[in-house]
This record gives structure tokens, C-alpha cells and sequence, in this order.
């Protein structure tokens, strides 16, 4: 009987522990809890590349990866094709930023603060564009359908490790 009381504490040790290491880690490199209790979430593209990588190193849905991988890959430093004014095709390299009206006109704003117009671009830019909004939407939901699952294991997890020590102190009062 002592042997099976020592298993369900180091399991109940083992539990707690993890739990803390997840909660250290995940207040220092990307802090669910502490960014949920926040109000106003930062949407701009910096942090949904910050959420979609979350995402993907928690990989709890299918989509949702699929969606994080997409958004990732089209606002990399990369290409993006549009016509000069004189009709000319032109390519310019950089990272999406936003979208942003300047001197009346939307526009594309990179990373290097260099802007397109949007009316500009060529086709697939544009389209790339219109899918970028699409993902921008699906991303927020991603990340709060994360957030709470994430806080659904916790609690879970907690729940777990209540019941272990009910169940262990039980077995105590049984011994006595």
C-alpha cells in the first residue's frame, strides 16, 4: 500500500511541475494568459505573425496550421509584382505590413515604410492580397480558439491533480 501511495505522489509532483514549466514558459515566450486578460489585442502584422507561430508550435488544429503556414508565407520578405505608372511591369521585395492610405490612395505599406498602391498591383499580388485579408480574420479567431483551449487543458489539468491528492489523501485516512 506505501508503494502505491508514493506512485500517486510523484504523479501529482510530476503533474505540478509540468504545469509550472508551461506556465514559466509560456509567460516568457508568449504570455496566452497575461494577453487574454488584456482587452485591446494588438492586430497588426507583427503580431499576427507572433499568433500564427504560436499556432503552429502548439499545432492543435489541422486549419488552423494550414491557415498560420499560409499567412506566414505571404507576408515573408518576398515579391510583389505591380505595374509603374507608365504601364510598366515592376517587382518590388519586402514584407507586407498593412494596408494604408497615402496621399488619398490605398496602399501597400512594407516593413521598409516603402509604400504600392493597391490599384497598381498586378494579379496575383492582388490576389495574394485579398487572400492576406482573409487569413488576417481566420488568424484572430485561430488564436482565441487557442487561447481557450489552452485554457481548458489548465484547467484540466488542475482538475487532475485535485483529484489525485483527494485520492491520496483518502489513502491516508484509510492507513490511519
Amino acid at each position: 500500500m506505501r508503494r502505491r501511495n508514493h506512485n500517486y505522489f510523484r504523479i501529482g509532483r510530476a503533474c505540478l511541475a509540468l504545469m509550472l514549466l508551461v506556465g514559466i514558459a509560456g509567460v516568457l515566450s508568449n504570455p496566452f494568459t497575461a494577453r487574454a486578460a488584456e482587452q485591446s489585442r494588438d492586430d497588426s502584422t507583427a503580431q499576427l505573425r507572433a499568433d500564427a507561430e504560436a499556432i503552429l508550435r502548439i499545432q492543435f488544429d489541422a486549419e488552423a496550421t494550414a491557415r498560420a503556414l499560409k499567412f506566414l508565407e505571404l507576408t515573408k520578405r518576398r515579391v510583389w509584382g505591380y505595374h509603374a505608372d507608365n504601364g510598366e511591369h515592376r517587382a518590388y521585395e519586402g514584407v507586407y505590413e498593412a494596408e494604408v492610405v497615402r496621399s488619398n490612395k490605398p496602399c501597400l505599406l512594407f516593413n521598409s515604410r516603402n509604400y504600392v498602391p493597391i490599384s497598381q498591383l498586378d494579379a496575383q499580388a492582388a490576389a495574394d492580397l485579398a487572400e492576406i485579408g482573409k487569413l488576417r480574420l481566420a488568424l484572430k479567431q485561430d488564436y482565441l480558439n487557442l487561447n481557450t483551449e489552452l485554457q481548458r487543458r489548465q484547467a484540466a489539468a488542475i482538475e487532475a491533480q485535485r483529484q489525485a491528492e483527494m485520492q491520496r489523501q483518502a489513502e491516508l485516512d484509510k492507513l490511519k
